[in-house]
């Protein structure tokens, strides 16, 4: 005789065999405390947990709120066929009034600020002009524009401007690192930082391959980056940051608008999870 017993996993069912179906017994997997840092829209919002789209008991309690932000640019040489239009979509994007302090940094090997923070937009968009104009000819040729990037010693490396503020690093790069070595996590996540790595999907190239039947494709194309940057997404879950990928210009945009606009506060939640790998997300009440 096959009997079967089910125990409820919240988003499954485990079926064993011995037992009949009607002495079905629901019994509640074990839970382990979670805490996360979180980023929220707003300060002294009344928020809650869903946890794999499934609202959870949870404390939310205001770390603080997002005091400047960096936009930090890839300048490595694979974002040369993107990076002028990436500029020309952050200056569309820049609100009529900046919400809190901002700075703007470009990357590869090193660190390169090109505007230090400021209030201003006038004068972010003057700083952005300069790089797209730089751009427009192929890239900025000179020792921060390298094929490898060190996403990770940039972050470190801010720091120093960053200060006791709580600051929000937006990396946008398109997905590739060349960081090889074991990371320093403590070197990189600090309190009073939060970091959000924002990747574009498609990376286009004078020339391309067709990997599946290894022809050469001539002309102009791209190829979708399937496999983002794994270490990056880990430092953005540790520190409360946003992870997101685009392949449209005017979600990407809009990305920045509401950011500059809106920049902010971290939360911690705590709750009991059966599983601390699903996604969760704050959610207003």
């Amino acid at each position: 005789m096959i009997r079967q017993i089910r125990f409820g996993l919240g988003l499954g069912t485990v079926l064993l065999t011995g037992w009949l179906a009607s002495d079905v017994v629901w019994a509640q997997m074990p839970t382990m405390k979670r805490e996360e840092r979180i980023l929220g829209d707003r300060a002294g919002a009344n928020y809650s947990v869903l946890e794999g789209g499934m609202r959870v008991p949870a404390t939310v309690t205001q770390i603080k709120p997002v005091e400047q932000v960096v936009i930090i640019l890839d300048g490595s040489g694979s974002m040369v066929p993107i990076y002028p239009r990436i500029v020309e979509e952050l200056r569309k994007a820049l609100p009529a009034q900046m919400a809190v302090p901002t700075a703007i940094a470009r990357f590869s090997m090193q660190k390169t600020m090109l505007q230090d923070f400021t209030t201003s937009r006038a004068t972010l968009d003057s700083a952005l002009a300069r790089e797209q104009q730089l751009w427009s000819g192929g890239g900025a040729k000179d020792d921060t524009m390298k094929s490898m990037t060190n996403i990770y010693g940039v972050l470190t490396a801010l720091q120093e401007i960053i200060g006791n503020k709580m600051t929000h690093c937006i990396v946008v790069t398109d997905g590739n690192d060349s960081f090889a070595e074991r990371i320093d996590l403590p070197r990189i996540i600090k309190e009073n930082m939060v970091v959000s790595y924002v990747n574009w999907a498609y990376r286009s190239f004078s020339a391309r391959v067709d990997e599946e039947n290894a022809v050469l494709v001539t002309g102009s194309g791209s190829r979708r980056m399937d496999i983002p940057n794994v270490t990056l997404r880990f430092v953005a879950r540790q520190t409360g940051g946003e992870v997101v990928n685009y392949d449209d210009w005017k979600a990407f945009g809009a990305y920045f608008k509401r950011r500059l606009s809106m920049p902010g506060v971290l939360y911690r939640a705590t709750w009991e999870s059966t599983n601390p790998e699903i996604p969760f997300t704050l959610s207003a009440r």
